[in-house]
């Protein structure tokens, strides 16, 4: 279901009655509150790029969620990670691009519990070497792609040294 820029969609709670969505789109709608959609369970793809009302996502319920875009969400905090950490253990691509609140907290969380395939933080001025770190210790085995421009205060960003801790790595941006 594409939703994309309706500024009219503020409340999407009626799709909590859609047990058989499976991709939703919300990106640059008016949309304030998703919790709503936690119903969704068969929910695998959601799409909440530049919804800029957004505070927090609570998406308890909706395990079987893969792909989750949170690009842009500038209010998101790490409250939203390790809700997501607690109830989407099958998490493989987050974008959680120029969420600026974001800290080691909710990366860490995430790293530790959900299987990350595809990750960017770029932007995440907050994520330092303990992300970094969480990311190897958890995530060597899974992390095809990571995003990490703009994160100034993570340390040992070098592409050499990146790949060697990350084997599976394949695509890596460091730099804007």
């Amino acid at each position: 279901l594409n939703l994309s820029r309706c500024r009219g969609v503020t409340d999407v709670s009626s799709l909590a009655r859609c047990a058989a969505l499976h991709t939703l789109s919300l990106a640059g709608s008016g949309v304030t509150d998703v919790s709503g959609i936690a119903g969704c369970r068969a929910l695998h793809t959601l799409d909440l790029r530049c919804c800029n009302s957004v505070t927090d996502v609570s998406l308890a319920g909706c395990a079987a969620l893969h792909t989750l875009d949170l690009t842009g969400l500038a209010k998101l905090t790490d409250a939203a990670l390790l809700a997501l950490a607690a109830h989407c253990a099958g998490l493989r691509t987050l974008l959680l691009t120029w969420c600026t609140k974001l800290s080691d907290a909710g990366v860490c969380a995430v790293a530790a519990a959900c299987p990350l395939e595809v990750l960017s933080l770029h932007g995440l001025l907050k994520v330092t070497a303990a992300s970094r770190a969480a990311l190897v210790a958890h995530r060597a085995a899974t992390l095809r792609a990571l995003d990490v421009r703009g994160c100034s205060n993570m340390p040992s960003r070098d592409p050499a040294e990146l790949r060697a801790a990350l084997p599976r790595l394949h695509t890596l941006a460091l730099a804007t």
